[in-house]
C-alpha cells in the first residue's frame, strides 16, 4: 500500500487545521530536531555497543591469560611433611572419592 499525492495533500491540510499556518514552520523545525536528535542516540548507542564488545573481548583474553598462569601456579611441586616431593594438583589433592556419595 502506497501513500498517493491524495493522502499526502489531506494529511497536510488536517495538520495546518489542527497547528494553523503560522505554526507550521515551527511545526517542522521541532519535528527536524526530533529526527537528527534520534538518529545522533543511535549512533551513539552503536558506538557504546561496539565499546562494549571490544572491552569484553579483551577481559575475556586477560581472564584467559590469568587463568593459565594460574594453573602454572598450581601445578608447582612443593615437599610434604614427610620430605617428600609431591606436585601441587588440585584434582589430585582433593582426597578419596567414596563410592556412597558422601
Amino acid at each position: 500500500m502506497k501513500i498517493g499525492p491524495t493522502e499526502i495533500i489531506v494529511i497536510l491540510v488536517i495538520v495546518i487545521l489542527i497547528f494553523g499556518v503560522g505554526k507550521l514552520p515551527q511545526v517542522a523545525g521541532a519535528l527536524g530536531k526530533s529526527i537528527r536528535a534520534f538518529k545522533d542516540g543511535q549512533k551513539d548507542a552503536d558506538a557504546e555497543e561496539l565499546e562494549e564488545g571490544k572491552k569484553k573481548k579483551s577481559s575475556k583474553k586477560k581472564k584467559a591469560a590469568e587463568g593459565e598462569e594460574a594453573d602454572k601456579e598450581t601445578e608447582k611441586e612443593t615437599v610434604d611433611t614427610t620430605g617428600e616431593v609431591v606436585k601441587n594438583d588440585p584434582v589430585e589433592n582433593k582426597g578419596p572419592i567414596s563410592d556412597d556419595g558422601e
